[in-house]
């Protein structure tokens, strides 16, 4: 396809159609190929559950949370977290009308009544009712415009910034460059859903089952690094505090994994969440049988170069669940204070931000 054979599209027609895709028709008696501007029709199976960091400003979903929490007492996280999931999740499908047509409908009503406030002799009650309305109206706008933000994955923009069109555009704008449209499997190329993902499955299946051949022996030999004293600081017992100042200082709207739940959500109810948390890392110190229910985590495939059609042309990444990033959060602040003791000033891998 040549780089002629492009549609200019406003940004309006993408937030309408974020689901374009253009593809090459045949010939026929021609010699050119036609090229069509069609909506992708494919299915990718159902879309992941996701906490929306507005919906904790929801009172309805924070009694539930609440709610959840106190009948639960006792339980393990992993348990006490799909049982918030449960309720989030209806809390969500029972919202009939999406942001933007809560927004449609209060703007028409704050038309509406503004026009009967400029008639002859208009009811005292409709000045207030306007209020209360282009109230509800900016909190609807500010809720979207959250949520827009959060989809963007910007982390550059502050909370506070306020720009939906353009988070909208951004979002809608990654989500059409995301899809795996078609890949390369031997002298193979396949382009329906469940051909990729069968194909995506068997190449991990066969990376991750290789034998290890790399023996280490005589380990005797390695000059220890670490003093006592730093090792029992490093193998000390974890401590709510501990936990707390590391959630606190954690970035709170990272991706998150199969438990749809990000850190904003553990800062939000960590005092009803702090006991089955701290548990957790209790077991997990005293070397317990812990759920696998943790280890759970999305893979997503970044593409490393532009038009990717192999899977050698992706970097995988694990998304992982928010107990799972709490605790790899917290041994990685441990092992800072070492880092240096360790690895020397040359080894690059280890620098930040390299």
């Amino acid at each position: 396809m040549s780089i002629l054979d492009i549609f200019l599209l406003s940004p309006e027609v993408l937030q309408a159609w974020p689901d374009l895709v253009q593809k090459l028709m045949a010939k026929n008696i021609s010699d050119h190929n036609p090229v069509a501007l069609t909506l992708a029709q494919e299915n990718w199976g159902p879309k992941p559950f996701r906490w929306f960091d507005h919906w904790a400003e929801e009172v309805t979903v924070v009694e539930s949370i609440n709610k959840v929490c106190l009948s639960m007492s006792g339980s393990g996280i992993s348990d006490l977290l799909k049982q918030c999931k449960e309720k989030a999740k209806e809390w969500s499908k029972s919202k009939n009308a999406s942001s933007h047509s809560s927004i449609t409908e209060l703007e028409t009503k704050v038309a509406t009544l503004e026009a009967a406030l400029a008639k002859e002799n208009p009811d005292p009650s409709v000045k207030n009712k306007i209020i209360s309305t282009c109230v509800q109206l900016w909190k609807t706008i500010r809720q979207n415009e959250r949520e827009w933000l959060q989809k963007s994955r910007l982390r550059w923009f502050k909370e506070g910034d306020r720009n939906s069109k353009f988070f909208h555009i951004f979002a809608t704008s990654r989500r059409s460059k995301n899809p795996i449209s078609k890949l390369s499997s031997g002298n193979v190329v396949l382009t329906k859903p469940r051909q990729i993902k069968m194909a995506i499955h068997e190449h991990f299946r066969k990376f991750y089952n290789e034998s290890n051949n790399l023996q280490v022996d005589r380990l005797e030999s390695l000059q220890n690094l670490i003093d006592p004293v730093t090792t029992l600081n490093l193998e000390e017992k974890f401590t709510t505090e501990e936990i707390s100042s590391t959630l606190s200082c954690t970035y709170g709207s990272r991706a998150p994994g199969p438990d749809g739940f990000n850190m904003n959500f553990l800062k939000k109810f960590w005092p009803k969440l702090k006991d089955s948390i701290c548990n957790f890392f209790k077991d997990f110190y005293q070397g317990n049988v812990i759920d696998r229910n943790y280890n759970h985590s999305f893979i997503v495939l970044i593409p490393k170069v532009n038009n990717p059609s192999t899977m050698e042309d992706f970097r995988p990444i694990s998304l992982v669940g928010c107990i799972y990033m709490l605790l790899a959060k917290v041994l990685a602040l441990r092992m800072r204070k070492i880092a240096h003791m360790v690895i020397g000033e040359t080894q690059f891998a280890f620098v930040p931000r390299k």
